[in-house]
């Protein structure tokens, strides 16, 4: 049995969850039913072996999968699927890449690019692919990807050349690939359908998961190659050497004049690849996790936007096209590095404000304590009796404002 649940608090931090939510995937992350210890392999096995296909009118849209359980019949579709879960929940149209776009991903124009982005420099080049050959984020990624979206139970230290779009589609935010399209049935997930069609009772079997079988949480990745530290401010990760960290959302906020943690090589979120490392530390110093940092240029962007039918438009059509699309990107990123700066220069303005609120404090407690009267908290009281106002100065007044009037309750 593949499939874990994958705490949402735990990574988050490192910018993991984000990549599933950019697409509508966060369903992948979650069980479904509440069910976490029990599986129903009988009835998995008969609706599996009793399966019946029926592609509809527009596959894979429309493509029905049928099984009985005993005499109840049980059917998994798009609609079906989302009944038990929020899947592909972002706005807009989903895409159905071909099944030689997904299986043979080396046969696309775009292989290069793909490579380039997820792989260490100089990486990922031979026949054989090994995930320490990875970018960082992208070995954990594919471990969920290889437990949640497309489960498989061998081969899981190799890469798979189906695998490498996907990784590509999570770190990009597109396209919009419909995951109940990629979704192979998995345990929980067929589970989940079987009681909801009364197919699963109380009186059915079923055999309890080992111990071992936990949800993926920070403390639980040693047999996946991972070793992780807890500090002050960070949860810290370190795989074949390479580290990387993610701020904790309830990171204390440093004193002044206190420095942050030394990150002794470690990568904020992919900060020891390289480009726009500065930008990312940033964010992470205010409480934000950047994700997976995109580096590409905005031509390779609007190359990347492109529909398989843009080449057949009108050359003043495909000029406009990639006109806007340049134009598009560039608006995003400028209010993507807006809000970064607008974020840093708050939390500088507001630490400021903070350490003169200190110091002027530190200075009332050592004035105080210089003269031997014990250290004031608050202002102290005055006595209008005791301390009245000196001489002609109400005649001034009246002389500006006129006498006085009875105040208005």
């Amino acid at each position: 049995m593949c499939d874990k649940e994958i705490s949402i608090e735990h990574f988050k931090p490192f910018g993991l969850v984000q990549k599933f939510e950019a697409l509508g995937w966060e369903a992948a992350l979650k069980c479904y039913g509440g069910e976490t210890g029990k599986v129903y392999m009988d009835a998995i096995q008969e609706w599996v072996g009793r399966l019946e296909m029926d592609p509809g009118t527009k596959p894979p849209e429309t493509m029905k999968l049928t099984g009985w359980v005993g005499e109840v019949k049980v059917i998994m579709s798009f609609e079906t699927l989302n009944e038990i879960a929020k899947f592909d929940s972002k706005e807009g149209r989903y895409t159905f890449p071909k099944e030689v776009e997904l299986y043979h991903p080396e046969k696309n124009k775009k292989w290069d690019t793909m490579q380039k982005d997820v792989f260490e420099p100089g990486k990922g080049k031979e026949k054989k692919m090994k995930k320490e050959e990875l970018k960082l984020p992208f070995r954990l990624l594919l471990t969920f990807v290889q437990q949640n979206v497309m489960p498989r139970r061998s081969d899981r230290a190799g890469i798979r050349d189906s695998d490498i779009p996907i990784l590509h589609c999570l770190m990009k935010g597109k396209p919009n690939i419909s995951y109940r399209y990629l979704l192979i049935p998995h345990c929980r997930l067929i589970t989940a359908l079987l009681k909801k069609f009364g197919a699963i009772t109380g009186t059915s079997k079923f055999f309890m998961l080992p111990k071992g079988h936990a949800p993926f949480i920070l403390e639980k990745l040693g047999p996946y190659g991972w070793e992780y530290v807890k500090t002050d401010r960070y949860h810290k990760l370190n795989n074949v050497g390479r580290k990387w960290r993610g701020l904790r959302p309830d990171a204390r906020m440093l004193l002044a004049g206190e420095e942050d943690e030394a990150n002794s090589g470690d990568s904020v979120m992919g900060e020891s690849d390289g480009e726009d490392a500065e930008e990312v530390a940033m964010g992470a110093n205010v409480g934000t996790s950047s994700g997976i940092h995109d580096v590409e240029d905005v031509s390779e962007f609007v190359e990347w936007e492109r529909h398989e039918d843009w080449s057949s438009r009108p050359d003043f059509a495909q000029v406009l096209y990639d006109k806007l699309t340049r134009l598009g990107e560039q608006q995003k990123r400028d209010r993507d590095r807006n809000e970064l700066w607008h974020r840093v220069h708050a939390y500088n303005e507001q630490k400021e404000i903070n350490d003169m609120y200190l110091d002027d404090k530190r200075r009332i407690l050592n004035g105080n304590a210089s003269v031997g009267e014990p250290p004031l908290h608050h202002s102290a009281w005055l006595d209008p009796e005791q301390d009245a106002p000196p001489e002609g100065y109400l005649d001034m007044m009246k002389g500006v404002f006129g006498d006085p009037k009875p105040p208005h309750h």
